[in-house]
């Protein structure tokens, strides 16, 4: 028979092709030029310094001085709104939209993110202001608290930077973050309704909170203001009205049009007309704002005294606010057809929010709904932020006192229909369970921890979660035996799937199985068991002039650990006692390798290794006949 008519060996093919192991990575030279300050460092470090020189003038500067002007507007009621969840005055949700902004211009890669109050971080961090200060309940000791968290919530991201721990938000799937918000969602939802009905209720601590706040709401129902019910009712109605018909409307009419109209920011202003010719205040007891400072905070060191209560629960926000910043980058990224570099970007996030600890700032995330509209105004660049900071920062100096006379009750209207989106992710839940039970269970593991245990612990038993799918998923590898089909066009067999495909015909005396997987110490002796089961389950047939053979087909499989290379020799020698021959077949460089290494192939002859299924059965039917595996080394 010609030479090339027989089947190919690994050691066969590798000779033919000059097979070599490549370059061997050195990790500590790796690690040492990572750290190596090169002639593009800066320019990695403060990614301002590249793109500005590029900037064009005349075709970017209006763009950015219109989506800058349109972002600060609705950065007024978001902040205004969005600082009460974190338990501090509304002005400090101005203050975000500034202070942190400045360092991310400076080493942010993202175009389009627009950061400052996020509700779900805001509700985050107004958790630990309020479990954390002591039972006076000072406005000045909330602020500190929040600026201290502020901080170590930096210090996580600069951490998660330096060690590459970026790669954690990696366990954060779309349905763990889903479930996440929307049971956040829930909390920012709950805590509206003191303001929307006019009435005081205390926040509380520890599992079921949420229940047991409702059951204080509806104690104290008969305490509700009316004025304040009508009024939340009211804006409550047009602002839903706007954004679920007269929106969507527009948008349909007009789709290119780039002017938004800032319905939010039209809301406050009726609101602070209403409560100042009306006195609203003073005739009927609806809860304002009543003070915003004019001018800029005088930067100061936030509160180290904390800095241990805080260390713990900080990490969650710094968690999430990378895979949530991160996440919407990406997005705008991709529909502008640029890059962002998300190690810089978590630098970048703990910079921001450390110079932010330093202005009385909450944590500070990036929100879809600005993002989109920095990104749909026609912005081009993070110079569009430095505009919405530069009006921002004229309001506070010379407006502040304007948004005194602010309802209170004005703001849990706004976040309210603003947050009804992410309740609204609820419907998706049959639809995830449709398209994955795995995933549907993570999602609904995620919301029920978040709403009836905590924000905190919810996120944690979502990311237990997750890790157990991929354990679940990689625990036990497919196995899918095959059987031979022939092509009479290119007069050639190949292998399928002999459930699916009716076409494949069993071959006599052989076992042909794909293992689909990852295989390690975990799911080693489950394959094993299956492995030999089906070699004892063989139907021998005499008369086909070879013996019983069973053939692996590696071509599927990702990685093996050592344990389960030990298991294939143990796989090997239970074979070889049943007179039941062994072939390998298929592999990928990485796993042949580690086969290699473990010595594996020690113990099997070069002629059960074959570079191809075809190989494999070629040998076992057509050359294998007379010869006899060797008694294993024990």
């Amino acid at each position: 028979m010609d030479q090339k008519d027989y089947p190919q060996t690994v050691q066969a093919f590798r000779l033919a092709y000059e097979y070599h192991s490549g370059p061997k990575v050195n990790l500590l030279k790796k690690f040492k030029e990572s750290i190596t300050p090169t002639k593009e460092t800066p320019f990695n470090l403060f990614p301002i310094a590249r793109w500005i020189r590029k900037y064009k003038v005349k075709k970017y500067l209006l763009d950015d001085v219109i989506a800058g002007i349109t972002v600060a507007v609705m950065h007024i009621p978001h902040g205004l709104a969005y600082s009460q969840l974190g338990s501090v005055p509304p002005v400090v949700g101005l203050y975000m939209a500034v202070f942190p902004l400045i360092p991310y211009v400076i080493c942010g890669t993202s175009k389009h993110i627009s950061l400052g109050t996020f509700a779900v971080v805001c509700a985050m961090a107004g958790e630990i202001v309020y479990t954390t200060k002591s039972p006076d309940k000072s406005t000045e000791e909330s602020i500190q608290i929040a600026a201290a968290a502020a901080l170590v919530v930096g210090l996580w991201q600069i951490l998660i930077y330096i060690f590459r721990l970026g790669s954690l938000t990696i366990f954060l799937s779309n349905s763990l973050v889903s479930g996440f918000t929307t049971g956040a969602a829930f909390h920012v939802l709950t805590y509206q309704f003191k303001d929307i009905f006019g009435i005081h209720v205390e926040r509380l601590t520890g599992p079921l909170k949420l229940v047991r706040y409702y059951f204080q709401i509806f104690r104290k129902l008969k305490d509700t203001n009316l004025v304040t019910l009508a009024m939340s009712a009211s804006f409550f109605t047009l602002l839903i009205v706007f954004y679920y018909v007269i929106k969507p409307t527009m948008k349909k009419k007009c789709p290119k049009c780039p002017v938004t109209i800032p319905m939010e920011l039209i809301a406050i202003s009726i609101g602070i007309m209403l409560s100042y010719f009306l006195k609203l205040n003073e005739k009927y007891g609806v809860q304002i704002v009543a003070h915003v400072p004019k001018g800029l905070p005088t930067p100061k060191l936030p509160d180290v005294s904390v800095f241990t209560k805080l260390i713990i629960p900080c990490f969650p926000i710094a968690v999430v606010a990378v895979s949530i910043n991160l996440s919407l980058a990406k997005i705008f990224a991709k529909k502008d057809g640029s890059t962002i570099e998300s190690k810089q970007e978590i630098l970048a996030y703990g910079v921001m929010n450390i110079c932010g600890s330093f202005f009385q700032c909450l944590p500070v995330a990036a929100s879809l709904s600005r993002s989109a509209l920095q990104y749909g105004t026609g912005g081009k660049t993070q110079l569009a932020t430095v505009f919405s900071m530069i009006l921002i920062i004229l309001i506070l100096l010379f407006m502040g006192p304007l948004f005194e006379p602010v309802p209170y009750c004005v703001l849990s209207s706004i976040v309210v229909a603003s947050i009804l989106s992410m309740i609204f992710h609820i419907r998706e839940l049959p639809k995830i369970f449709k398209r994955s039970t795995l995933d549907g269970l993570v999602w609904l593991s995620t919301f029920l921890g978040v709403v009836f245990i905590d924000i905190d612990y919810g996120l944690l038993i979502g990311f237990i979660a997750s890790i157990m799918t991929l354990v679940y998923m990689h625990h036990c590898p497919q196995f899918i035996e095959l059987g031979r089909a022939h092509n009479r066009k290119e007069n050639r067999d190949f292998f399928l799937d002999m459930i699916h495909f009716k076409a494949a015909d069993d071959i006599p005396n052989l076992y042909i199985v794909k293992l689909i997987g990852c295989l390690n110490f975990a799911n080693i002796s489950h394959v094993e068991n299956k492995i030999v089961k089906a070699a004892k389950n063989l139907e021998l047939n005499d008369q086909v002039g070879y013996g019983a053979a069973v053939i692996l087909d590696f071509s599927s499989v990702s990685y093996v650990d050592p344990s389960a290379c030990d298991g294939f020799g143990q796989i090997w020698q239970t074979l070889s006692e049943m007179n039941v021959r062994l072939f390998m077949s298929s592999f990928n460089v990485k796993v042949f390798t580690q086969l290699e290494h473990n010595q594996v192939f020690c113990s099997l002859p070069p002629n059960r290794v074959f570079q191809s299924v075809q190989d494999a059965v070629t040998y076992a039917t057509k050359f294998d006949v007379i010869e006899t595996d060797p008694t294993p080394s024990k």
